[in-house]
Parts: C-alpha cells; sequence; structure tokens
C-alpha cells in the first residue's frame, strides 16, 4: 500500500495538481450546466410571453450578435 510518506516531493505535487484540476474541471462543467438550464428557463418563459415565432426571431438576432463577437 501506497503511503503519504512513501511518495516524493514531486509525486506529492503531481497528486496535488491533480486534483486541483479534477476540481477546476468539475466546477466548469457545473457552471456550464447551470447555465445551459438557466438559458432554458429563459427561452421557455419567452416562448411563453412573445409566442414561438417572434421567439425564434428575437434567438436568430441573438445568435447573429454572438457570431460578430
Amino acid at each position: 500500500m501506497l503511503t503519504f510518506y512513501d511518495m516524493t516531493k514531486e509525486e506529492v505535487e503531481a497528486c496535488r495538481d491533480l486534483v486541483l484540476n479534477m476540481r477546476e474541471e468539475a466546477s466548469k462543467k457545473k457552471a456550464h450546466e447551470e447555465a445551459l438550464e438557466r438559458f432554458h428557463d429563459s427561452v421557455r418563459t419567452l416562448v411563453d410571453a412573445v409566442g414561438l415565432v417572434e421567439a425564434k426571431q428575437i434567438v436568430r438576432e441573438i445568435n447573429r450578435e454572438l457570431r460578430e463577437l
């Protein structure tokens, strides 16, 4: 069994970096999923407010604006 004190300083640092990277990726994934869910909710609200045809036009307009960024 590998124990903490059997590891070299470089191995400990590599493990720490790996864990930090895993946490960062998990945080980014969670933020992405939450943002996507909020976006879907907003689109549903938009469709309810102005109807599907108008909502599509608004989304297309926003899409064009995003392409220009």
